[in-house]
């Protein structure tokens, strides 16, 4: 007896192992449908996603946030009350405090966008122009500066389960590669480019440069950095978010493809309608067919006014200023001066055979030469 309890005993255990064994494949099927599950969801997810901010957030003015995609929640400055709680939903920036975007949730689809159109330190010669923002994932964002000049951030680590979906961050773009200086987390930024933002408080904030020229410079050091590299900045402070030293060396960033899916909606996200401005200044290079006027390139198309310009003379446009190139002007003129308060400096002015308009009304013909 003692025997066979032993023998039914062992083969208890035997078929128990057995059994666990043949049920092993079945659980890897099982895990490996879902995760193919996860990765067709998240893949709509981030499709429809992009569609709607495309659909909801065109033809933005200056300074002002959009509601590009579930779920985004905004807190207004002040006592203001801020409208800024469905996809489309617009406001303007300087009444807004704090954005954060949800991370992306497959059970529920959302992947939490917003879209930014900023001054930045651009100038109001073209108000056409604009930063962009884009801002996504599991993204806060304090306006401490309340144009967001100055700004804090922080982002999460993505989505493992979404090999499609890039890493939360905010991706800015500059206009037409212009320069142009904001403060992040402490950090003086400058660009002329389009660079990826991500930071972890109390760890470090990454900027990667994907395209053009970029500086990052805090109060311990600057770093310059080339097309495909990314710098670090240690951050801590009571708020461990702040720069608490030097950038360090810039490395080669690792090639991710899902960034370009961001920068192809940054670039396709349009700003309002072109604005007529009119551009006053001396032309300081000549290259082809364009020309530079306070640091601006303007193709100057089939204008012969423009075409016949040299460096040194002072021009008047204007024209219309779209986000993605300077366009044609529709009128020029070229005067001896860029702007006078007395007309009859005017009356005598003229380098192309065009008319100088003073501000008490004097016009003059000038000859070339």
């Amino acid at each position: 007896m003692v025997f066979k309890r032993v023998v039914i005993t062992v083969w208890t255990i035997f078929l128990t192992v057995v059994i666990g064994i043949t049920l092993s494949p079945a659980s890897s099927h099982d895990a490996l449908a879902q995760v193919t599950a996860n990765l067709s969801s998240c893949e709509a997810i981030l499709t429809q996603a992009l569609a709607v901010l495309q659909n909801s957030c065109t033809q933005l003015g200056r300074n002002t946030a959009c509601y590009g995609n579930n779920q985004v929640t905004a807190k207004p400055s002040g006592n203001g009350i801020l409208k800024f709680d469905q996809v489309g939903d617009t406001a303007s920036i300087q009444s807004i405090t704090s954005i954060d975007t949800s991370p992306m949730d497959l059970t529920n689809g959302l992947w939490g966008l917003s879209v930014l159109k900023l001054q930045a330190n651009l100038p109001d010669t073209l108000p056409g122009q604009n930063v962009t923002f884009l801002i996504y994932g599991n993204t806060h964002v304090e306006n401490t500066s309340g144009d967001m000049q100055a700004f804090y951030f922080s982002s999460g680590l993505g989505t493992p389960d979404c090999k499609v979906a890039p890493h939360d961050g905010i991706l800015v773009k500059s206009p037409n590669h212009t320069r142009v200086t904001f403060n992040a987390n402490g950090a003086q930024i400058t660009i002329a480019s389009t660079i990826l933002l991500q930071a972890q408080p109390n760890k470090v904030m990454t900027v990667s440069l994907i395209e053009g020229h970029a500086q990052v410079s805090t109060a311990s050091g600057t770093q310059t950095l080339l097309p495909g590299q990314s710098v670090s900045v240690p951050l801590g402070g009571s708020n461990g978010l702040s720069a608490n030293g030097a950038p360090a060396v810039p490395v080669a960033g690792e090639t991710d493809p899902t960034v370009d899916t961001m920068v192809t909606a940054a670039q396709e996200i349009g700003d309002a309608a072109p604005s007529e401005v009119t551009l006053v200044g001396c032309i300081t290079a000549v290259h082809g067919n364009k020309v530079t006027i306070n640091g601006y390139t303007i193709n100057v198309g089939s204008d012969h006014t423009l075409k016949a310009a040299k460096v040194g003379d002072c021009v008047q446009i204007s024209g219309e200023i779209t986000s993605d190139a300077n366009t044609l002007p529709k009128q020029s003129s070229t005067n001896a001066k860029a702007k006078s308060d007395d007309g009859n400096k005017d009356n005598n002015a003229g380098n192309s055979g065009n008319n100088g308009n003073g501000n008490n009304g004097g016009n003059g013909n000038g000859k070339g030469h």
